[in-house]
Parts: structure tokens; sequence; C-alpha cells
């Protein structure tokens, strides 16, 4: 590099770029399920009276094991939360990554859009695997299809009677708790 300054303007060009590359690329995503592999997935009813207005968040862990989180009003001392749990075995954990790996949620840079509806519903995933983590935003700027395939793929993998009892029970707190 003596004396060539344009070999040294090359040379710092391409290691930034390579950095930058390194740094913005999105979460590289192995066909095998990362050991790390593990989920979360919150849930917002939109702007309601109370009691109408309900949360829940998903989590599943890296060893199979899920739990939801379910409060059925605005979060506050007087409203209850249920927990309930469940174990996905590894075929169900793999089966699950390989959805989240075919919405592109590891290689897409996912961005909130910069216009999102006031008072609707909203989600967000966040997924780790393979030592990095993947937020896919209430509402993001493009691939909404893929974004909303991903967030349905965990909701589903709930029992069913998980969220049948849940259900039951808001319908219940619901009618307990209305105005009359």
């Amino acid at each position: 590099m003596n004396g060539n300054p344009l070999l040294v303007w090359v040379l710092i060009a391409l290691a930034s770029t390579s950095l930058a590359c390194a740094t913005f690329a999105p979460n590289p995503a192995p066909e095998v399920r990362p050991a790390d592999f593990a989920v979360q997935y919150d849930w917002w009813e939109g702007s309601l009276p109370p009691p109408y207005h309900y949360e829940y968040s998903v989590t599943i862990a890296a060893d199979g094991v899920g739990t939801v989180t379910y409060v059925p009003d605005y979060p506050s001392e007087q409203t209850p939360t249920w927990v309930e749990t469940f174990t996905l075995d590894a075929a169900q954990l793999d089966a699950l990554y390989a959805q989240l790996r075919a919405a592109d949620v590891f290689t897409t840079v996912w961005r909130e859009a910069d216009d999102i509806p006031v008072g609707g519903s909203s989600s967000v995933l966040t997924v780790t695997a393979n030592g990095a983590t993947t937020t896919v935003p209430a509402f993001p700027d493009r691939v909404v299809e893929q974004a909303d395939a991903a967030k349905s793929a965990v909701y589903a993998v709930v029992p069913a009677e998980i969220w049948e009892r849940l259900t039951a029970q808001r319908d219940q707190y619901v009618q307990e708790n209305e105005a009359p």
C-alpha cells in the first residue's frame, strides 16, 4: 500500500461495506432448527372500553415449554392474569421453525410502517434463533402476509383446548364485569 492512495481508499471502502453488511444483515436461517430457537408472541386487543379489551402472550422456550399468559381486560391490580402451559416436542418445534423460516422471518429486514393504524388490535413477534433475535413489528412496512403467516403459526401451536378454556374464562369475566 506504499504510495497508492487509490488502493488504500478501495480497501477501506471494501472493509466498510463488509462491516455494514455484517452489522445490518438479517439473521441467517439454517435449515435445521438451532438449539437456541425461542419465540415470544404478544397480542393486544384494540382500544375498547372495559371489560372488552384483552391481551395475551405466548412464549416458547428452546426446550419446547410454552406458556400462554392471558389478561382478560386492561391490566390492573384488579384484573386477573391466567397462565396456561404446554409443551412442544422436537418435531413440533422443527415444524414451527420451518414455518417461520418459510415466512422469511429470519431473512427479512423488518421495519414498522410509517403510517400505522390507531386503536386497532396489534401483535409483535420476537424470535431468537442462531444467536440473533428478530422482531416482526405490529405493522410491518411490507410483506404483511408473511408477518401474518408467522404470527398465525405461533398462535396455532398452542393446543386448541387452551384457547377454548381461556375464551370461556374471558366470556365469564366479561359477563361478570359488564356495566348493568
